[in-house]
Order: structure tokens, then sequence, then C-alpha cells
């Protein structure tokens, strides 16, 4: 929990200052992801993320009129149903993902209209458990990685929505026999609280 709070605490400084504008707000934030053992073994093994749901913040630091960096803070709950060895189990894990995203504005004006959005995403397991309540300590690795791509649209002033394809980089499973890299399509939707206070 230290090291989550750390990792918060130094991108929002940084986004907060030198900035030539900062917007801040709320997101809401659902995916589909898929995710399969990408390593040859005698252990099969694919999961499927059931219904996730995300709510969190985001800070956005503007550098020119084309181009800025968003960074949000999501919690998500969410239900994990996988298949290893002709077996399904399911898992409710609790995580932080954080996306520092280097943000593109196609319309020559900052904020306006269609943009194109894309970085790195670090997701922090909180804790994990079984749908017996039982916690899984051995099953999720703590902290993974991925990469991010997508396209955005500003509507109606105050609001915006992405769609952005998710890429893992790295293992989410710690079984040394398994090499699970997630892929996920996230929709996200956030609103621009700076805009709508200091109109």
């Amino acid at each position: 929990m230290k090291k989550t709070l750390v990792v918060i605490f130094i991108f929002f400084g940084i986004f907060f200052s030198n900035s030539q504008e900062t917007l801040y707000g709320i997101t809401t934030s659902t995916f589909y992801t898929y995710v399969e053992n990408k390593k040859t073994s005698d252990i099969e093994i694919s999961g499927v993320a059931e219904v996730p749901f995300g709510l969190g913040v985001f800070v956005e630091r503007t550098f020119n009129n084309n181009t800025g960096i968003k960074t949000s803070i999501n919690y998500y709950s969410v239900t994990d149903k996988f298949r290893s060895a002709g077996n399904e189990f399911r898992t409710k894990q609790n995580s932080l993902t954080i996306t520092p995203l280097f943000k593109f504005d196609t319309a020559g004006e900052y904020n306006k209209g269609f943009y194109l959005i894309g970085g790195p995403r670090i997701s922090l397991i909180l804790n994990s458990k079984n749908l017996d309540g039982d916690k899984l300590k051995d099953f999720y690795t703590t902290t993974h990685f991925g990469a991010q791509i997508g396209l955005g649209i500003k509507f109606l002033k105050h609001f915006s929505f992405e769609t952005i394809g998710d890429y893992g980089l790295s293992n989410i499973i710690k079984d040394a026999n398994t090499k699970g890299q997630p892929i996920s399509i996230y929709g996200n939707l956030s609103i621009n609280l700076e805009s709508i206070l200091n109109k």
C-alpha cells in the first residue's frame, strides 16, 4: 500500500507543477479482457474479466495547442473467470490502474474534437480472493504493466469518451508454468470538473 501511495503522489506532483494548463476531473471505465497462456507447458490457462467497472480521477497537463499528458488513476473490482486443464474457477480482485498517456489533438486546438492517446499502463493488485472469500496470495502478481493506444473525442464541452486497446507486457500470474498476458479493450468516460467549476 505504501508503494501505491508513493506512485500516486509522484504522478500528481508532476502534473500539477509547471503546467501551461491543468485540467482535472473524474472518470468511469469499463473493459473487456482476455488472458491466455503464452508459455509452452502442460498447463493450459485462459481467462476473461467479467463485467469490470472502474471509478477514478484524472489530471491533464497541456504542453501546447496540440499535445498534453492525461494521467488517470482508476479503482477496479473485477471478477475473473479462468479455465485451466478443463476446470473452471473464478476469482475476485481489487486493483488500481495508473495510466500516464500522451495526448495529441487532431483539431489543432487542444481539448477540441478528436484526439489520439497512448502510453504505459501500471496495474497494482490490492487484494484478491476466490468466491468463497479465501485470500489468493500466490495467484496474481502484485504489479503488472501494459501499453495502451486509442482514440478519444471531446463532446458537450465537459465530457470526453475514449476507446483504448491495451496489450499486457508482463505476466499477471505467479505460476512459473504460465505466462498470462492480457489483451484488453477499454471504454473510458471523463468529466472535466475544471471546466465546470471555472466556467
